[in-house]
């Protein structure tokens, strides 16, 4: 029995015991369980519960590492979940190769975006004492950032994904679901983000200018799926970085169709108009790295 698996069931007791004092909802799995906070999250996930939206955000993977057990350990990250602030977690019980980088999941909703700067101070924290801190990494080439993973504790594997829908559901729009599965449904970010591939990338505002007049070829490459970020505000004090899937671009109108992870609808950009232009990020890597830091693109 490796450390990991004595992690884990310690982690699955200790937590039975949480949710059955405060009111989370515990969802067991063969060779892990589960924990949401989120009472709405958690009716959706019920497969049972066909008709739901998508829930898109972000997720916090970790391997199972001592530093991470200390941190789902700690009252103050205890205290996170029963005041409903992050919407839940995953963890597995025990040691897999196929899952270790992901051992342990943190679900973080759009609703609870605004709560990232105190968690990841929290898992600092305790990260620090043994002198490891907080520091992303955004794979980048030129005007291309790469999502597949973005490390924010590289030493240690802890690394943070974008989720299309954390149900796994994509129940939206049928046609959308039918054409563009491919580029949109979780599954496969899921999958780029445990294999690499397909590639999933940001690109800058004067990439998508300097490329348009071949995007629509550069969007046949299933090798990648190509997004540009916009800016979405949550509150006064939350920026939060919002990839666009590019689902096709008609070069003749200069329109560009895109689906919004954060807000799980379709828009379209017209390059040219200024004003559309000015809401795509020029900078994607630096505001994806202010919001994995800070909790918040901006400043």
């Amino acid at each position: 029995m490796g450390l990991e698996d004595i992690f884990g069931k310690e982690l699955r007791k200790d937590y039975q015991d949480l949710t059955n004092r405060y009111g989370l909802d515990y969802v067991p799995g063969g060779d892990h369980f589960t924990i949401l906070s989120n009472k709405r999250l958690s009716e959706d996930a019920d497969h049972r519960k066909k008709d739901t939206p998508p829930w898109p955000g972000i997720k916090i993977h970790s391997p199972l590492s001592v530093e991470m057990y200390n941190v789902l350990k700690s009252n103050k990250f205890k205290e996170m979940l029963k005041n409903r602030e992050i919407d839940g977690i995953k963890v597995y019980l025990y040691g897999d190769d196929d899952v270790k980088h992901k051992d342990v999941t943190i679900y973080i909703s759009l609703d609870s975006m605004p709560n990232l700067g105190k968690l990841l101070d929290i898992l600092e924290s305790i990260l620090k004492n043994n002198g490891i801190y907080i520091q992303p990494v955004i794979p980048s080439y030129h005007d291309i950032v790469y999502l597949n993973r973005m490390y924010i504790v590289p030493n240690e594997g802890i690394f943070v994904r974008y989720s299309t829908d954390f149900t796994g559901k994509m129940n939206i729009d049928d046609y959308i679901i039918y054409k563009y599965r491919s580029k949109i449904d979780d599954h496969v970010w899921r999958v780029a983000a445990d294999e690499s591939r397909p590639y999933i990338v940001a690109v800058s505002r004067s990439w998508l200018l300097n490329n348009q007049y071949k995007l629509d070829e550069i969007l046949r490459d299933s090798s990648s799926i190509y997004t540009f970020i916009t800016l979405k505000r949550i509150n006064r004090e939350t920026i939060v970085p919002n990839p666009n899937i590019i689902l096709s671009y008609d070069d003749y109108n200069k329109q560009l169709k895109a689906y919004s992870v954060l807000d799980a609808n379709t828009f379209e950009y017209d390059l040219s108009n200024g004003e559309d232009r000015e809401r795509i990020s020029d900078h994607p890597g630096d505001r994806l790295y202010k919001f994995l830091k800070n909790g918040t693109a901006y400043p």
